[in-house]
């Protein structure tokens, strides 16, 4: 099964959310159910949070490098 979500080029940081919930369901879901014990999950992103917004205004540390920097998850049974 493949999912594509495109939910992250918004300012606020706020629509992402709206992914999180459904998405922490369906692996709980994948969980609960034994589907996670014989199934790999790779999650990746081209880039993090880039758009000008609060985080930039906050000038907090990790927000420049989170900007270049893409992520990779995965979970091997």
């Amino acid at each position: 099964m493949h999912l594509e979500y495109q939910y992250g080029h918004e300012g606020t940081g706020e629509v992402i959310r709206y992914l999180d919930e459904p998405l922490a369901e369906f692996l709980e879901d994948m969980s609960m159910s034994g589907y996670l014990e014989d199934t790999a999950v790779i999650m990746m992103s081209d880039h993090g949070l880039h758009m000008h917004g609060m985080f930039y205004f906050l000038n907090l540390e990790n927000v420049h490098t989170e900007v270049n920097l893409p992520g990779l998850f995965i979970h091997l049974p």
